[in-house]
């Protein structure tokens, strides 16, 4: 079964080559594989109300671990800060 939520990523911006933090949407499998989408995604609502929903939702789950990792050559998940791999 797959599941899904954001995540905080964390790569490196082509043009500086400086760190950047940004949200995805990531799809956990039960046996561990996992993948996300390419690009970072933005919040997006119907209605006033929809969009703040989106952009709580986002908020919420990039402060869950693990987070993604994407300034290697393999992406992975790592905890907070800590650099342990999931």
């Amino acid at each position: 079964m797959t599941t899904w939520r954001y995540v905080a990523s964390r790569g490196r911006d082509q043009a500086s080559g400086e760190e950047a933090w940004e949200v995805r949407e990531l799809y956990l499998e039960d046996d561990g594989n996992f993948s996300f989408t390419e690009q970072a995604v933005t919040p997006v609502g119907n209605t006033l109300e929809e969009l703040q929903r989106d952009l709580e939702m986002m908020r919420r789950d990039s402060q869950e671990e693990p987070h993604l990792d994407l300034t290697g050559d393999e992406p992975r998940l790592t905890g907070a800060g800590d650099g342990s791999v999931r």
